[in-house]
């Protein structure tokens, strides 16, 4: 019988951590639920996550809530109304359910923080931790207008981001499906009429006729092998050692390396920027801005230096030792802590890093353009080539007759 880890709530938002032997992750779920806890996390040891809470809320759905609180506050609106008034307004069904229960326990007494803390899986990291730290100082407007602008920005950043793949993602699937239909339907009708002809064809035509006569024979065989391909790597990539493999070879891919390695280098800063202002200590601000990175292989990386700081190392002293992020955040990060700057340093370079993520995806683009009109060029004019140089020669042999 496996072995399954899990992490659960209970309605007082305590949480606790564990593991079970069941048949399946359902009775793992079972257990808690008669104990009075709600599983958010159940994971198989040596096996992948299954979460079978809520999904994530949209970022760009939380900087408007975030914004949207902070105003408020800051109007003097209690945040039993405050939360009244957003939940009526909202558009997004799980926002409303979330934000219904969560009023429903602050009127049963509970705190903000701790009325969201059962609703671990809806809002990031960040959120949870702004909500204590503003709570804690008694400046929630100001942490929740800081957690919206640093959700804004990582927002846009990642809507850049997916924005620059859509072109060369299109462009690869018409180019894939127009090899396909060449190599399946294109060039077996010129094989007719080559066959038709009894022309001596060149090796290059006689090895386009040989592929196309394969995929066409073995068709259903080759899309089945396809798909259990993409199905296992699917499945190897969803277990903890694909998903830190995957991860790490993200930050080792020529030209894209540069621009993820940037996105993650703004998204790190800023959160930590965002919590060192909330007042929140540094080690716990590490631990929490390394788990927004949404990268195992740098997050592992980042444990290091939380550790490294809870030992007494400067904080610039463990990112440079750590090696994984850009020199400029090791030297920043210096400067600041010498000058008693850090939140503002790291600030300014999570928004330098912004624009330097912009001008890497310009770049990117600008350079992939010619290089996939190139592919193209180079799949598709030999194809062209092989079925077009033997239509010549039988031309002209029948007028040379």
């Amino acid at each position: 019988m496996p072995n399954y880890s899990y992490v659960a709530v209970n309605v007082n938002g305590n949480e606790i951590k564990g593991e079970h032997a069941s048949p399946d992750e359902r009775g793992v779920a079972v257990m808690l639920q008669q104990q009075g806890y709600y599983p958010t996390v159940i994971k198989k040891v040596g096996g992948f996550s299954i979460n079978i809470g809520t999904p994530t809320l949209p970022i760009k759905v939380v900087a408007r809530l975030s914004t949207q609180i902070s105003a408020m506050l800051r109007s003097g609106v209690p945040i039993v109304r405050t939360l009244e008034i957003l939940a009526s307004e909202s558009e997004n069904k799980q926002m409303k359910a979330v934000l219904d229960d969560v009023n429903s326990s602050i009127r049963q007494g509970s705190s903000f923080s701790e009325a969201v803390k059962p609703h671990e899986e809806s809002f990031p990291v960040l959120f949870h931790s702004m909500v204590e730290a503003g709570e804690a100082s008694g400046t929630l407007d100001a942490c929740l207008e800081r957690a919206g602008i640093s959700f804004t920005r990582t927002a846009k950043l990642n809507a850049r981001v997916k924005g620059a793949m859509i072109y060369p993602s299109i462009i690869l699937v018409v180019l894939i499906g127009m090899l396909i239909v060449m190599l399946t339907v294109v060039v077996p009708q010129f094989v007719v009429i080559f066959q038709d002809g009894g022309a001596d064809l060149p090796i290059f035509t006689q090895m386009l006729m040989a592929v196309s006569d394969f995929l066409v024979t073995n068709m259903l065989v080759l899309l089945a092998i396809v798909i259990a391909a993409v199905v296992m790597l699917v499945v190897f990539f969803r277990t903890d050692y694909g998903r830190y493999r995957l991860d790490r070879f993200k930050t080792r891919i020529p030209v894209i390396s540069k621009l993820t390695n940037k996105v993650y280098a703004a998204r790190f800063t800023r959160s930590l920027s965002s919590l060192v202002a909330a007042g929140v200590n540094m080690p716990e601000a590490l631990e929490i801005s390394s788990r927004t990175v949404l990268n195992t292989y740098l997050k592992k990386a980042l444990e290091g230096v939380v550790d490294d700081v809870k030992q007494g190392t400067q904080l610039s002293a463990a990112i440079e030792r750590m090696g994984e992020m850009p020199q400029l955040v090791a030297s920043v990060t210096k400067i600041g802590e010498e000058s008693g700057e850090l939140q503002e340093m790291l600030s300014q370079v999570a928004e330098y890093y912004d624009d330097e993520a912009d001008v890497a995806i310009q770049s990117m683009l600008t350079a992939m353009e010619p290089a996939l009109i190139l592919l193209m060029a180079a799949i598709v004019v030999p194809i062209l080539f092989g079925v077009l140089q033997p239509m010549f020669d039988m031309m002209d042999v029948v007028a040379n007759m």
